[in-house]
């Protein structure tokens, strides 16, 4: 984050249960230093990324818009060998959320590059499709061209 003072915060909020934040750089760092231990690896995604990443994205047609996607969450599974379980998290009134675990695939290595950012984008889609209202739409996410 840019501001100093929220970034702190959201640091001290987000790993005051154990949680260890890392920034994108640290991402491939991180999975060497935790691959003998049970961990649970979290990538949060986003459609929106700066113009310099999108020519090493997967370019995906995602609710009508082709549209970059960064492969991250696929490169390390592969690298890694690991499970991918897509959570989808809704908001059910104040204060009460219902999360659904919907595993992408359990053998990364048998998929063909791109394959599983694909399957990503897919399942994002119908749970921005099922539940539009919960999409933030004023931001312009299909901002980049090829």
């Amino acid at each position: 984050m840019n501001n100093k003072y929220i970034d702190k915060f959201a640091r001290w909020s987000r790993s005051r249960f154990g949680t260890t934040l890392v920034s994108i750089k640290e991402t491939s760092t991180s999975f060497e230093k935790w691959k003998d231990a049970k961990t649970l690896f979290l990538m949060a995604a986003d459609q929106g990324m700066p113009k310099q990443f999108s020519e090493r994205a997967y370019w995906i047609r995602f609710l009508n818009h082709e549209i970059p996607f960064l492969h991250g969450m696929e490169k390390h599974a592969r690298l890694n060998n690991l499970p991918v379980v897509y959570i989808d998290v809704q908001r059910e009134r104040r204060g009460w959320y219902t999360l659904e675990l919907s595993v992408l695939t359990t053998t990364p290595l048998e998929l063909e590059n791109g394959k599983l950012t694909e399957l990503y984008a897919r399942k994002l889609e119908s749970v921005i499709l099922k539940k539009p209202e919960n999409w933030l739409w004023s931001h312009n996410r299909f901002k980049l061209s090829r």
